[in-house]
């Protein structure tokens, strides 16, 4: 076999794919796909048991990293606290860009990824604890997912990955519910549902535009986001008050939104929130305004029929 043959072939295909990003053409997620696919051997099936080994034996040193570190937490000062958040920040860094060397090694790069998302917890700690030096605990927390958000950042940017993606997710997410509180006002409700909400609107369109690779990801948890601050912005209005009906019936607006995007763009994802928004919601509008006894029935009934209507115009 020409090995040198095969080793300019990757190579080409390499530096094609790279020039395809960075002229637009593909995203870096789909060149990683491609290099993988292209460059990678596929020579039969890899045994997943060193991997599965990898994550056992990395959880169970950091459970009794946990166990240790627990039983002197409180006899400890705030400045060894922040020292040894940071060197474990530090130290899974360190161990994720060592192991993420080996552009051709798929399970080394996995193991990579995932250690970084795990750095988050303690990158985002170590500020958290610093600025809890100066600053009220509830600000301090929302500085600690900032910095959290900061450090996901400079990695998602440099890798595209699920595991990138949950950890910015995750950190902009503890951001945006901690808003509120950190306000320090009695409807602090009122800030936080509205935050999240608009966390979940900007996530999903993102996603779905191929701002936020992966897309499915991106979906999920933005469709997340959004079901979660719908949740909170009902709760904060009080679905027995006017107000709290009208925002039920935003809701409702947005679930059908969420229904004609999904099937504008064959989203799966988008549908099923939309569909979960319909069933949830119209019952809950149509209850408040009949009462118990047909507000159930009714609304399943005018959520069956905005269903079947969506359907009779996507089969046309």
């Amino acid at each position: 076999m020409d090995t040198t043959r095969d080793t300019d072939s990757d190579s080409d295909i390499g530096r094609r794919v790279e020039a395809w990003v960075a002229a637009g053409i593909i995203s870096p997620e789909q060149g990683t796909r491609i290099r993988d696919f292209e460059v990678v051997p596929h020579t039969g099936r890899r045994s997943v048991v060193p991997e599965v080994l990898g994550y056992v034996g990395a959880a169970l040193v950091a459970v009794a990293a946990i166990v240790l570190v627990s039983d002197i937490w409180d006899d400890i000062g705030r400045i060894w606290q922040i020292v040894l958040c940071a060197t474990a920040a530090a130290g899974l860094t360190s161990t994720a860009v060592l192991v993420g060397r080996r552009d051709d090694d798929r399970t080394a790069r996995r193991l990579a990824r995932s250690t970084l998302l795990l750095a988050t917890v303690p990158a985002g700690l170590a500020v958290a604890l610093t600025a809890d030096l100066v600053l009220p605990e509830d600000i301090a927390v929302v500085v600690g997912f900032l910095g959290a958000t900061a450090y996901a950042t400079v990695w998602y940017r440099r890798d595209r990955s699920w595991a990138q993606h949950l950890a910015l997710f995750g950190a902009v997410l503890g951001t945006a519910l901690t808003v509120g509180p950190a306000a320090d006002v009695e409807a602090s409700l009122w800030i936080t549902a509205p935050v999240v909400f608009a966390l979940g609107v900007v996530w999903v369109t993102a996603a779905t535009r191929d701002l936020l690779p992966p897309l499915m990801i991106g979906q999920v948890l933005g469709c997340g986001a959004l079901g979660l601050g719908s949740v909170l912005l009902v709760a904060a209005a009080d679905p027995v008050t006017t107000l709290g009906v009208v925002t039920i019936g935003s809701m409702i607006l947005v679930s059908i939104t969420c229904l004609a995007m999904g099937a504008r763009v064959d989203a799966v994802v988008l549908i099923g929130t939309g569909v979960v928004g319909l069933l949830g919601y119209v019952p809950w509008l149509v209850t408040e305004v009949f009462g118990n006894t047909l507000g159930v029935p009714i609304g399943l009934a005018i959520a069956g029929a905005v269903l079947l209507g969506v359907m009779g115009r996507l089969r046309t």
